[in-house]
């Protein structure tokens, strides 16, 4: 079997993303409806139309120079799935809220930024907002100042095992980002999450968090 033939365009395994059996999933779509996605109170706006609109989900690389757009981010919450041995992130739909007891305690509150590197890889870097005590934790914190400095500047982030901490390095470089025209950030959350949001508490991948059997 040609594997090539099992990966979408955004380099997804087709086998990972699960489909939803009480409602019919969407299919991969070039345009994104903001207004199906749970938000927190704490978005900004979103503005701007130079995007490219096929991109992938996942972290900066530790090797990596990378910008972080300057005016767009968008606050949600999130599964991770980690049961193949890989982060693949999941949206849920707005129409799950109030969230239940199991869906909360299986999700996490994320921000989303989408990011471009020196090829003008589009990427959305995924941050998950941990917190100690009443506090934002250090490892978000660190992000959030890195997402900050790389609206400006290019820049890479580096993982310290002795501190257990990431740190940044900024490049002396003139090149300014290449954001596509005429695209927008709609457009790279459709790419990027493709039909990975989740409709239904019935969603196979919800059932199996909350040790349920199937529903055949």
């Amino acid at each position: 079997m040609n594997s090539e033939n099992n990966k979408f365009s955004n380099g997804h395994d087709k086998y990972e993303i699960e489909s939803d059996p009480v409602s019919d999933q969407k299919p991969v779509q070039s345009y994104f409806d903001f207004s199906e996605i749970a938000a927190e109170e704490d978005d900004i706006a979103v503005t701007g139309d130079n995007v490219l609109a096929r991109v992938e989900v996942r972290k900066p690389g530790q090797q990596e120079f990378f910008r972080v757009h300057p005016a767009w981010q968008f606050s949600t919450r999130v599964i991770i799935d980690r049961r193949n041995g890989r982060e693949v992130v999941h949206l849920l739909h707005r129409s799950l809220m109030p969230w239940s007891e199991t869906l909360e305690q299986d999700s996490v509150p994320v921000l989303i930024l989408p990011c471009i590197n020196l090829k003008g890889r589009i990427f959305l870097w995924v941050v998950r907002k941990g917190k100690d005590g009443a506090d934002p934790s250090s490892f978000y914190s660190t992000a959030l100042d890195h997402a900050a400095a790389a609206r400006s500047c290019w820049i890479r982030r580096l993982w310290i095992a002795e501190t257990r901490s990431h740190v940044k390095r900024v490049a002396d470089l003139k090149d300014k980002p290449a954001w596509p025209e005429n695209i927008g950030f709609p457009e790279i959350i459709g790419a990027g999450f493709g039909s990975r949001i989740i409709r239904s508490e019935n969603a196979p991948l919800l059932r199996e968090l909350r040790g349920e059997g199937s529903n055949d």
